[in-house]
Order: structure tokens, then sequence, then C-alpha cells
């Protein structure tokens, strides 16, 4: 017996459309033990989004996490975790900067001072 078009169909989706879904950024260990000795263990109750983007135009990823509560895009206070660099220039760890807008550490990149680090 020759399955049906639906079927062949269904089996194709199941097996193959997952592998197609963007994979979710593996936040560093660094970044996470901060977010957790802010936010706790418990990853549900963590903030939303949770993302890397370059901040200070330095070519590393930087780690934002918008505080919770906000519902004004481009307003919100975001928990900001820098890479600081080594010689080799590879991120050999994440120092947390504080919190405040994008738009005010975009402005403020040369002032950022690492209030503490991992």
């Amino acid at each position: 017996m020759i399955p049906n078009n639906k079927y062949i169909f269904f089996l194709i989706a199941t097996l193959f459309l997952p592998s197609l879904a963007p994979a979710e950024e593996v936040i560093p260990d660094d970044v996470r033990y901060m977010i957790e000795d802010i936010y706790g263990m418990d990853k549900s109750k963590w903030p939303k989004p949770i993302y890397s983007k370059d901040i200070n135009g330095d070519g590393r990823p930087d780690w934002l996490v918008q505080q919770p509560g906000c519902k004004q895009d481009g307003q919100c206070i975001l928990d900001t975790f820098i890479c600081a660099k080594s010689e080799g220039g590879k991120c050999i760890e994440y120092c947390y900067i504080g919190g405040a807008t994008l738009m005010e550490i975009q402005n403020n990149t040369t002032e950022l001072k690492c209030q503490s680090t991992c």
C-alpha cells in the first residue's frame, strides 16, 4: 500500500521543519551567572528578551536583558553585560555595567565602566 500525499507531507514536516527553526542564542556562563544573581535560578522568571548585540562597536557580542515590566520599546531599562576582551581579541569574560536605556548606553559607549565581573 502506498501512503497518500497527506501522510507523506505530515511525515516530512514532522521530521524536517523543526530543524529550520532559529536556534536560541546560548547565553555565556559569565552572563548567565550574573542573571541568576539578579533574577534567581528559575529561568521561567527571567525577564524577556535576553539577547546579544555589539553595543560598543568592538566587534564582540555584548548581552542585554530587558528589565521586567517595560512596555515602551526603546525606553526600557536594560541590564547590560559588556565583553571584556583579552590581548588576543577574544572575549575573556563579561562585566555588568548597570541599567540604562539602549539609547543612553549607545550614546555613552566611551564611558562604560564595569560595576561587577563574574
